[in-house]
C-alpha cells in the first residue's frame, strides 16, 4: 500500500515548499534593502519589526514608501 492522500493533491508538497522559498527570499531581499537605508536605526528596526510580522504585506509597504521615507528623513534630519 502506497502512502500517498488520495484527498491531498500530489503537487500539494513542492508547491507548499516553493511558496515558503519565495516567502524566506521575499523576506531576505527586503530586509536587506531596509539595512541599506538611509533611514535612522530606530526606523529601520520598526520597518524590520514590520516586515518580521507580516513578511510579504511589509516587503509590499516597504517597497511602495520606501522613497518617501528616505525623502522625509533627508529633509529632517
Amino acid at each position: 500500500m502506497g502512502a500517498t492522500n488520495p484527498i491531498v493533491p500530489i503537487w500539494w508538497d513542492p508547491g507548499l515548499v516553493l511558496l515558503a522559498v519565495a516567502t524566506l527570499l521575499w523576506f531576505v531581499v527586503t530586509l536587506v534593502s531596509i539595512a541599506r537605508s538611509r533611514l535612522t536605526v530606530p526606523l529601520k528596526l520598526v520597518c524590520a519589526l514590520l516586515a518580521l510580522a507580516m513578511p510579504i504585506i511589509g516587503g509590499i509597504v516597504w517597497f511602495a514608501s520606501r522613497k518617501s521615507l528616505e525623502r522625509s528623513v533627508s529633509r529632517t534630519g
